[in-house]
């Protein structure tokens, strides 16, 4: 896949999160059509992604992370930003960039505990679902910047 295509991809989740979490259902029938044309025809697509934003009145800006913070070329410093005191990563810790994705993955697997051991205690079962952010540094190599995690209690006898 070539970069164009991934930036869409990458926008076009960060859009559809989004549109869940403030119930936009128009919004998301818009990403649907979008991706269907990423690999076709990638400049559409672009094009159509940026009236959805201005629809959702999302301004993405580049270089903006959702968790962490590029300190020089080999360290980057993470920070959970969510609102769940049980994880790791509350206050900022240096970490190196080519083990990022051990330290995420450890911190969105404890987030993901936490969900499920909400459910297990009221007795029903949970749907947890774990999304990943890569980024370029500045000499164009691939690390892991970030994740995010997200999920739903379902009652399984209804």
């Amino acid at each position: 896949m070539d970069p164009i295509s991934a930036n869409i991809e990458n926008r076009l989740d960060y859009i559809a999160i989004k549109a869940l979490s403030e119930g936009r259902v128009d919004v998301l029938r818009k990403v649907r059509v979008i991706e269907t044309f990423v690999k076709l025809n990638p400049c559409l697509a672009r094009m159509m992604l940026q009236n959805v934003e201005r629809d959702l009145e999302i301004k993405i800006k580049k270089g903006e992370k959702e968790n962490f913070v590029v300190i020089d070329d080999d360290k980057i410093m993470l920070q959970d930003k969510s609102s769940d005191p049980n994880v790791s990563f509350k206050y900022p810790a240096f970490v190196p960039e080519f083990s990022s994705f051990l330290f995420i993955a450890a911190h969105e697997r404890e987030h993901v505990r936490d969900i499920i051991r909400k459910a297990v205690l009221e007795g029903k079962l949970a749907m947890v679902f774990v999304r990943y952010f890569i980024s370029y540094d500045s000499k164009g190599r691939l690390y892991v910047s970030g994740g995010l995690t997200w999920g739903k209690i379902i009652d399984f006898f209804a």
